[in-house]
């Protein structure tokens, strides 16, 4: 976990330190994510634009963009984030998830991805997912993961 500014600012003033300093125990900081840029997977969103900012060059990076693609109309930041992207010369892709994948998709892109592992997330049968594929590693909240990243 590592929250941008905006955020860190907003708990501070509604007195929400504890939640700051219960997932700073398990979190990474913005320096150490710019050391290892070249080798991270991010969910970012546009209220992370400061930070990126501050901390990072994103050379070679990939934005992969998940949500429908009207939002840029509707959100300024939105649009602020794509156009400082496009100035460093990020490459886009559009990819659009429902957060609902049918169990032929997930099938699909396991078999593309051929992952070390897989790690079911916001699931309501984590469970079953041993049924379907191989090298699932189910995670408890909180709990941290290690793995080895694959150039490709």
């Amino acid at each position: 976990m590592c929250y941008p500014r905006f955020l860190v600012r907003r708990f501070e003033e509604l007195g929400l330190k504890d939640i700051l300093a219960r997932h700073r125990e398990n979190g990474i900081k913005w320096t150490r994510i710019n050391e290892i840029e070249d080798r991270a997977v991010m969910l970012i969103r546009a209220g992370f634009l400061w930070d990126i900012k501050k901390f990072l060059n994103l050379t070679g990076a990939t934005w992969i963009y998940s949500l429908w693609p009207g939002y840029f109309e509707r959100s300024k930041p939105l649009r602020n984030l794509k156009s400082y992207f496009e100035g460093k010369g990020v490459r886009y892709e559009y990819l659009h998830t429902s957060g609902h994948e049918k169990l032929e998709d997930l099938k699909k892109l396991v078999e593309a991805m051929a992952p070390e592992m897989v790690i079911p997330i916001h699931s309501f049968y984590p469970d079953k997912f041993k049924d379907y594929f191989p090298n699932v590693r189910p995670v408890e909240d909180g709990e941290i993961v290690r793995c080895n990243m694959k150039k490709v």
